[in-house]
C-alpha cells in the first residue's frame, strides 16, 4: 500500500513538472514586483503546480524582506480549497530571490508549506517552477 502511493506522488510529480505553462509570471519581466495582481498570480501559479486541481485560491498576506546583499524573500501566506473535500488548507511560501540585477530579479529557490495530510509535492515541481518564474 505505501509503495503504490509513493509511486503515484512520483507519477504526479512528473505530470506536474511536465505541465508547467509557457504564460506563467515572471520576476525577471514584471514591471512592479510589488503589486497585488503579481504576488497573487505569483502564488496562484505555485500552488497550482503544487497540487492537483486546487479550488478557491486566495493570497492573503505577503511581505519582502531583505536577508543579505542584493538577496530577498518574498514571504506568501493564504489558502487554498481541496478537490474533492473541499477542505481549507493554508499554504506559505518562501521565495528566495536574487536581486542582484534591479530590473531583472531571479527566483533561487522555492520553499513551499501547507497544512494537507496528502504526500508533500517533489522538490522537483519547485525547482522548475523558481527556473520558470526567473525567465
Amino acid at each position: 500500500m505505501r509503495s503504490e502511493r509513493m509511486a503515484l506522488a512520483a507519477l504526479m510529480s512528473l505530470v506536474l513538472v511536465g505541465g508547467c505553462l509557457a504564460g506563467s509570471p515572471s520576476f525577471r519581466s514584471a514591471p512592479d514586483k510589488n503589486a497585488a495582481s503579481f504576488k497573487a498570480e505569483v502564488f496562484e501559479t505555485i500552488v497550482k503546480k503544487a497540487r492537483l486541481h486546487p479550488g478557491s485560491i486566495t493570497l492573503e498576506k505577503s511581505s519582502y524582506a531583505d536577508i543579505d546583499t542584493d538577496r530577498k524573500e518574498l514571504t506568501l501566506t493564504g489558502t487554498y480549497k481541496g478537490a474533492i473535500l473541499k477542505s481549507r488548507y493554508e499554504v506559505t511560501l518562501v521565495i528566495r530571490l536574487d536581486t542582484t540585477d534591479a530590473k531583472a530579479w531571479k527566483v533561487q529557490k522555492i520553499t513551499y508549506s501547507d497544512n494537507n495530510k496528502a504526500p508533500r509535492p517533489a522538490e522537483k515541481i519547485f525547482a522548475a517552477l523558481a527556473k520558470q518564474l526567473s525567465e
